[in-house]
């Protein structure tokens, strides 16, 4: 009686097997199957040289990579023999990517910002893009370490600190527990024993730092405003029309309630201000327009928010 083997290609693997397979990959195979699949995903093909280049392995090792991965996902990959290139299935499922466009685009925004080659493995390649840039403020490293140390130690420090409230730079002791970025400038969550209060104070403003032993005080325990989450509600303006409002549902990636569209948005309550100055729903301009169209697309569903939480005005 003669036995015939089958082969891994003859048959469908189980989904353990591929499980088993992805978790015996060591580091580099994974992102250069994510690279591949990237290419696949974003851009439709993907050639052995593009690989063979990025990660610097050679054309024979490659083949070996690809052989495995089409056996073990044979519906992901055709090549394209008259290109000379790989192609995605017609079944194509990214198993090592995410697939997810707005992490492409997160990531795509990362790069143009601030190059970098090890974002190539996630994106495949670059789409021409440009973006504008924050203003590069300057954080001087000393400060930024003095800061962290004292986090790190639960400890606190003697500053000098310019605020645009007093024409000169003070002497302050603060006791910092967070870091916080306001979408323009990184901020330090600390108690403040000038103003015996939680506030936050920006990192640029601080010109110098030393390590303090004093205690702090007992109403610096806590922070509530840091460790108490509000959620806000953003509507579509409802002085734009049925279409325009249909876009800012998709803008916003808002969700149906029963009483409309929203976007939810989870915010400490030491962050909200700073989200209603960004997004402009710190004033109410629900009388502008310019051309015919409001000026203000989303409003908060709830007034009060604003009333509560808005930065006051001097």
């Amino acid at each position: 009686m003669s036995t015939t083997t089958i082969s891994a290609t003859d048959r469908k693997l189980t989904m353990r097997e591929r499980q088993s397979w992805i978790a015996s990959l060591s580091y580099s195979q994974q992102q250069r199957y994510r690279f591949l699949e990237s290419r696949l995903l974003w851009e439709g093909e993907v050639n052995r040289r593009d690989i063979c280049d990025q990660f610097g392995v050679t054309p024979n090792h490659l083949t070996r990579e690809m052989r495995s991965y089409k056996t073990h996902f044979p519906n992901n990959l055709r090549y394209d023999e008259v290109n000379r290139s790989y192609r995605p299935g017609d079944q194509f499922t990214p198993v090592f990517a995410s697939g997810d466009g707005q992490e492409y685009l997160t990531l795509l925004l990362a790069h143009a910002q601030s190059p970098s080659d090890g974002l190539k493995a996630e994106l495949g390649s670059f789409a021409p893009c440009d973006v504008l840039l924050p203003p590069q403020s300057h954080i001087d490293n000393a400060i930024l370490r003095g800061v962290l140390l004292a986090i790190h130690q639960k400890r606190g420090c003697e500053i000098r600190y310019q605020s645009f409230s007093t024409p000169q730079a003070e002497n302050r002791t603060i006791w910092p527990h967070a870091l916080a970025w306001t979408g323009d400038r990184w901020h330090v969550r600390a108690f403040d024993g000038h103003r015996s209060m939680h506030i936050d104070l920006a990192l640029t403003r601080i010109q110098t730092i030393k390590p303090s032993n004093k205690a702090c005080p007992e109403a610096g325990a806590t922070d509530h405003a840091w460790e108490i989450f509000e959620t806000i509600e953003i509507m579509p303006s409802p002085d734009l029309s049925a279409g325009q409002q249909r876009v800012v549902t998709q803008e916003y990636g808002m969700i149906k309630r029963s009483y409309g569209w929203v976007w939810e948005v989870s915010l400490r309550r030491c962050m909200i201000p700073y989200f209603l100055f960004r997004f402009r729903l710190d004033d109410c301009r629900g009388s502008e327009k310019s051309g015919g169209v409001p000026v203000q697309r989303i409003v908060l569903r709830d007034p009060r928010v604003r009333e509560q939480y808005a930065f006051r005005r001097d």
